[in-house]
């Protein structure tokens, strides 16, 4: 006999699932892989997913309230390596922290809420 076995939703199993929405939207093509297939990742966050939109040469990370945001600075000089741009997505109450740890790095913040049963995000920012 077979048991089914169904794992809890996440947080940012929501906001990766409404970013590839989004993508989908536009008619823009992306895929959902780990960091780690990416690139050569540091090992605390190789497992990270990444949303990538191929049209646009964007990685799209999304962390969790225990991610850790200084790992994201190395991924970034990676990927910009690789001609790839990042955008780290946060929950709003840590913008502030994403802001300080990831000055100065190739890649863009951007912020993001629940309300009304939705994700909500906010616009682009520069660290």
């Amino acid at each position: 006999m077979a048991v089914a076995v169904q794992e809890p939703t996440t947080s940012v199993d929501f906001v990766t699932g409404a970013i590839v929405a989004n993508y989908r939207a536009r008619a823009e093509d992306s895929i959902e892989v780990s960091l780690a297939e990416l690139i050569d990742a540091p090992r605390n966050v190789g497992s990270v997913r990444a949303v990538v939109g191929t049209n646009q040469h964007l990685a799209e990370v999304v962390l969790d309230e225990e991610s850790p945001v200084h790992s994201m600075a190395a991924v970034a000089w990676e990927l910009d390596a690789h001609a790839l741009r990042l955008n780290v997505l946060v929950g709003l109450e840590r913008m502030g922290e994403a802001h300080i740890e990831l000055r100065g790095t190739p890649c863009t913040l951007q912020g993001w809420w629940f309300a009304d049963d939705d994700v909500h995000f906010t616009g682009f920012e520069t660290p």
